[in-house]
């Protein structure tokens, strides 16, 4: 059962200062907000004693094993390709990467946390720090990364980023309800629906005595709580006696509703219209991408279309390759190979194999452009993030407005382009593949058929182009469309829980402003009066000026205390019957706080008569 939602009564525009120790902290790997808690690594380790022998700082994992080392480095590639979009990444430079090489992936993973992280300072500072708060078991030397493309240096390091790998696909699983609710019986759901309401009442009441929220107004709180519970203060009562109280509680509700505020009533419509023209703007937004995705989906269809053309032309060469082996086996076994034939073959082999190396260097000088082209594509994309997340911030405002309290991080799902792998390794190796192909069918080929050679060697060259520029283009095409729809996605998803959110509080605000109209009347009546004893009482007219000064400030406490009795005795009715011991506990609080209010009532009203 949901509880009844506490709105703070907005009555003024202050703000209030929420220490980053306490609540609404960054999205970071050790919150609980974010997508996964610190490990328990981190945790435990602080808690040991000189009982216990010290953990080894040598990595175990046998990064030396050629074969270990081939796998952990296509895990990292695929991660890469798969969950950052770096599609273009080729193995190399993750086997031996330059300093730039490695800030560049170690961003790209480690923003599965932290969508807006970058390295501004030096690596050998920032590095090692990040992995001793993330519980990395072994020492992380910053000399290390002062040289990360070393042997003697990428070792370790690489042992420290495979782990980080790790670590994010395991976070990858893990929500904060399965932290909060792990063994989702029935003893700890309540447990944590009382933990959530105890928080969510001591916040409240911070928030109406404008008290600062930090760890220890939470550790006063949760002593205060434990006490209560050792002292069986918190114990069961009857539903009859409970309903009792709640009559009186809403007698002295109704006394305390002859005082009222017009110009909160007139803030309450603003607010509402607001957030309605709000929900309708978001929504118009939300319609808008759901056509993007749609367009880009269109387009992705349109490539694998390609593609599929691409691997019919492919099946189509190699089997012309195969025909013209057969064809050249034949006619060497019947004929023979002349002198003059194999120096023309060889010669024509070695010609070939300068053509097909100097394709390899421009090959290789491609990757590298497209390589350090990167950069200036990052920050397109860095801009496109900023101007999202300034709309997002703009809703965030309106919210935090509305209800007085922060608005926590949204968790967001990332996609996973399942084609892109299979794309890469079908180029990757039947482009080598044709290439020997044709090396071995040049070796063997005769003077009768060097003209069938050439024809085919002219298709092949002319396919293996189209091949690249197919990947090329693939390659670009895919990694803009995982970018694209990862931030469209995870936009998605936080309109729509915002939309929900913003429904809710539009819900109470209208109930809030219907009980406001009957206040209206009650005021209208009550400035009449007023009115009669300024002209009955014109000697009194500088204490009337006075009192009635106090009168408003005291109306608008009274109208900030009606607003919170009224919300508690709305959360009293509908935990009724789930948790007795938390009425009970919230009935002696209200009750308490009345007979203050009805103390400090009759003080002014003896001030006034005397």
């Amino acid at each position: 059962m949901r509880p009844a939602p506490n709105f703070p009564t907005p009555t003024s525009s202050r703000r209030i200062s929420v220490q980053p120790s306490g609540l609404h902290q960054s999205r970071t790997p050790g919150n609980l907000n974010g997508r996964a808690a610190m490990p328990m690594d981190a945790l435990s380790s602080a808690r040991r004693s000189s009982f216990f022998k010290p953990i080894s700082t040598k990595d175990p994992r046998p990064f030396n094993d050629p074969g270990f080392k081939a796998q952990m480095v296509s895990k990292i590639h695929t991660f890469l390709v798969e969950q950052c979009g770096m599609s273009d990444i080729p193995e190399r430079i993750i086997r031996s990467p330059s300093n730039r090489d490695f800030i560049t992936i170690f961003e790209c993973i480690y923003q599965h946390y932290d969508s807006n992280f970058r390295i501004t300072g030096k690596i050998e500072d920032e590095v090692p720090t990040i992995f001793v708060r993330l519980g990395y078991p072994y020492v992380l030397k910053g000399s290390s990364l002062k040289t990360v493309g070393a042997s003697h240096a990428w070792s370790q390091i690489f042992g420290a980023l495979v782990w980080l790998v790790d670590h994010v696909m395991l976070s990858e699983r893990v929500t904060a309800q399965d932290i909060l609710l792990g063994s989702r019986t029935t003893e700890t759901a309540t447990k944590a629906t009382l933990k959530y309401l105890f928080k969510q009442n001591i916040f409240r009441s911070a928030v109406d005595n404008d008290m600062r929220i930090d760890d220890n107004f939470m550790k006063s709180h949760t002593h205060r709580l434990r006490v209560q519970l050792r002292d069986g203060v918190l114990q069961g009562v009857q539903t009859n006696e409970l309903k009792e109280q709640i009559d009186l509680l809403q007698q002295e509700i109704k006394i305390i509703k002859e005082e009222g505020n017009n110009d909160l009533e007139k803030a309450l419509k603003g607010d509402i219209l607001a957030l309605q023209g709000d929900v309708r703007s978001q929504r118009s937004y939300l319609m808008e991408l759901q056509a993007q995705k749609a367009a880009q989906e269109h387009k992705l269809n349109e490539v694998k279309k390609d593609l599929e053309l691409c691997e019919d032309g492919l099946a189509k060469v190699q089997q012309k390759v195969l025909d013209n082996e057969k064809r050249i086996e034949a006619q060497a076994t019947q004929f023979g190979l002349q002198p003059d034939a194999a120096r023309n073959v060889k010669g024509e082999n070695i010609s070939l194999r300068q053509e097909i190396q100097k394709f390899q260097a421009e090959l290789d000088e491609i990757g590298k452009k497209k390589w350090k082209e990167r950069p200036a594509l990052r920050e397109k994309l860095d801009n496109l993030k900023t101007l999202l997340r300034q709309w997002y911030r703009e809703v965030l405002e309106v919210k935090m407005t509305v209800n007085g309290a922060g608005v926590s991080h949204i968790e967001e799902e990332t996609p996973e382009p399942a084609t892109a792998q299979e794309i890469h390794s079908t180029v990757a190796t039947e482009c080598p593949r044709l290439l020997t192909e044709i090396r071995k069918l040049l070796e063997k080929a005769i003077r009768e058929t060097r003209t069938r050679s050439a024809k085919a060697k002219q298709e092949i060259e002319a396919k293996t182009g189209e091949l690249k520029a197919i990947k090329s283009r693939i390659s670009n095409q895919l990694k803009d469309a995982a970018m694209e729809e990862r931030q469209r996605l995870r936009i998605c998803e936080q309109w729509d829980n915002a939309r929900k959110m913003l429904e809710i509080e539009l819900e109470d605000r209208q109930q809030e402003l219907e009980r406001f109209a009957d206040k209206k009347t009650e005021l209208s009546r009550l400035d009449t009066e007023l009115k009669q004893l300024q002209v009955m009482e014109q000697k009194q007219a500088t204490i009337l000026s006075e009192h009635a000064l106090n009168l408003s400030d005291r109306a608008l406490e009274h109208l900030a205390k009606l607003s919170g009795i009224t919300e508690k005795c709305l959360g009293i009715d509908e935990l009724i019957n789930a948790d007795a011991e938390k009425i009970a506990r919230e009935i002696a609080k209200h009750t308490t706080e009345v007979a203050e209010f009805n103390k400090e009532d009759d003080k002014e009203n003896n001030r006034f008569m005397l």
